[in-house]
């Protein structure tokens, strides 16, 4: 089936565009130094200092959210540091080793119970055992569904380390509030295809000042495209450090204002209620939910799939016989967990549109399988 004839994405990412947003990014190019993208740069950098409640300066590069996660241990970790980073499920994972890269064994994992958000305990724990110079933690866990309690966890940290804190919340922002200097963070990773509603190309690095003077230390850093002193520099002039991507740009600009004319609490309260939706729905269907109760994700609903039923053969059906694009796992569990994004520009309906056809397709004796509603 051809992407033409997907009607209702619920992947996570690129999130679909909203018409008044796909008819502002229609614009002919224009030099990213000039007066207009200056005036651009200007509303993505305020729009997301309101939505993150914070004075620091947003970094914006033309990259993937990897990339940016990357760049952080890069900016922030000389080669005998020692760090830990908090992983539950495949992007924590895919973080630490990113880590590990830089620092070989002293690079340290704390991975919770599959499902499951950080054990508290276990993260005081290991914050007394020893001293890091910076923690690394996935804020919405996209391959799980599952969102760590981060005000939580970063008060926790504080009690007992002064290491920084680096949180990747690429699924998370603009869905999830996240008010970046009342929580203390030292640095936040987002990117503008997910929650955000505007076309891939950009991640946004949140540094304060403390991370900033950190990067600046750094003996050992030899990144041109993601040198955060030289980025922020150009940041205040409302310039990047590389050619942006200007749809982008065009996008972000064009959902910030919509988000902060709806109120931005009330784009919050429209992600609790859909994601309600979403597992209510899940559940009224007979499909187990891959999140336990304390931790689900506001922005994607994680099904575990039964013995014997494929979740790689659920989503293409799903995309074939209904025009709905899904998501499958990650890692180990590509045929055993689905993933439904409700993040960014999402509606009730599209979301009952899902289970209306999952519970169509799995009745089907052309399917292979039983639906959980026959058992």
């Amino acid at each position: 089936m051809s992407n033409a004839n997907v009607t209702n994405s619920r992947i996570t990412g690129p999130t679909p565009l909203p018409r008044s947003s796909m008819a502002y990014i229609n614009q002919q190019m224009v030099s990213h130094r000039s007066a207009s993208f200056k005036a651009t740069y200007g509303n993505v950098q305020t729009g997301l200092q309101a939505l993150l409640n914070t004075t620091c300066t947003p970094l914006l590069f033309t990259s993937s959210g990897t990339a940016a996660m990357e760049s952080t241990v890069d900016n922030l970790l000389g080669p005998s540091d020692r760090a830990l980073t908090l992983s539950c499920g495949y992007y924590g994972d895919l973080f630490h080793r990113m880590v590990a890269m830089k620092l070989g064994h002293n690079a340290h994992l704390l991975r919770a119970e599959e499902g499951h958000s950080i054990d508290l305990s276990h993260l005081k724990k290991a914050l007394i055992s020893q001293p890091y110079k910076a923690i690394f933690l996935t804020h919405n866990e996209s391959s799980t569904g599952v969102t760590n309690p981060l005000k939580e966890m970063v008060a926790l940290i504080r009690q007992h380390s002064d290491a920084l804190i680096i949180v990747d919340s690429i699924s998370g922002l603009g869905g999830l509030s996240i008010p970046f200097d009342a929580w203390d963070l030292d640095v936040l990773i987002g990117v503008t295809q997910k929650g955000l509603m505007s076309p891939p190309g950009m991640s946004i690095v949140v540094v304060n000042d403390r991370a900033l003077d950190e990067s600046r230390q750094q003996r050992n850093f030899g990144s041109v495209a993601f040198n955060y002193p030289k980025a922020h520099a150009l940041a205040l002039e409302r310039q990047t450090l590389t050619t942006p991507s200007l749809h982008a740009f065009w996008g972000l600009e064009h959902a910030l204002a919509t988000m902060a004319d709806i109120g931005f609490e009330h784009v919050f309260q429209h992600h609790r209620d859909i994601a309600h939706l979403s597992r209510t729905l899940a559940k009224q269907n007979g499909f187990t939910l891959f999140s336990q109760p304390h931790c689900h994700s506001d922005t994607i609903t994680a099904l575990e799939m039964d013995a014997g039923i494929l979740a790689s053969d659920i989503a293409a059906r799903l995309s074939s016989k209904h025009g709905i694009a899904v998501g499958v796992g990650n890692g180990k569990f590509t045929d055993s967990v689905l993933r439904i994004a409700h993040m960014g520009y999402v509606s009730d309906q599209d979301i009952h549109d899902v289970y209306s056809s999952l519970s169509d397709m799995m009745k089907s004796d052309a399917l292979p399988f039983s639906s959980p509603l026959l058992r």
